[in-house]
């Protein structure tokens, strides 16, 4: 099993259900590719392809390609680098190449780091309420049989758009939280 996948089962939380419904509603459907997901959350994303580390796939790798979805595990890697910093650099190098038309992604709102200081280079939507993000359904079961509470997102989200689209993605986030235009320089 590759790096990106190192971390605990904890850091594995799927998308909010508010925030796949506004993405189909910018892309105008599913997504072609997730690249940091399983066949469990694919069951709620839908995306036609996955990368995946049940199959062995680092999606830090491999190519990205159409509309993509991602919402990256959280934590951190070996080496204690965040996980979310190395998903948002891949995501940036990938649109800066052209390699995909399109992303959506899922980024806990981390407003004291370097990589989150990346979103405001993006058009982005910080989201007004924390998201109520679903757990891995063993997870879950096994936190019920324990009787321990839902121990979700605590903090905030940001969602960043990488496209042209801009004011179709504002149409489409702007009834979850405030839509921000990409910052001009510093």
């Amino acid at each position: 099993m590759t790096a990106p996948f190192a971390s605990s089962h904890s850091n594995e939380w799927y998308t909010p259900d508010d925030v796949l419904e506004a993405e189909r509603e910018l892309f105008g459907g599913a997504p072609d590719l997730d690249p940091a997901s399983c066949a469990e959350a694919n069951l709620r994303i839908g995306a036609a392809r996955i990368y995946s580390p049940d199959c062995q796939q680092d999606g830090l790798l491999l190519p990205w390609e159409g509309k993509v979805h991602l919402n990256p595990p959280y934590g951190y890697r070996e080496g204690r680098q965040s996980n979310q910093a190395v998903w948002i650099e891949r995501a940036m190098r990938g649109w800066a190449m052209g390699e995909y038309d399109e992303l959506v992604g899922v980024f806990a709102a981390r407003p004291g780091t370097r990589w989150y200081r990346w979103t405001q280079m993006m058009c982005r939507c910080v989201l007004d309420e924390r998201g109520s993000f679903v757990e891995p359904e063993a997870r879950r079961l096994e936190r019920e049989a324990a009787g321990k509470a839902y121990g979700g997102d605590t903090k905030g989200t940001v969602v960043v758009y990488m496209g042209w689209r801009w004011s179709s993605f504002a149409d489409a986030f702007g009834h979850l939280g405030e839509v921000f235009e990409p910052r001009r320089g510093r």
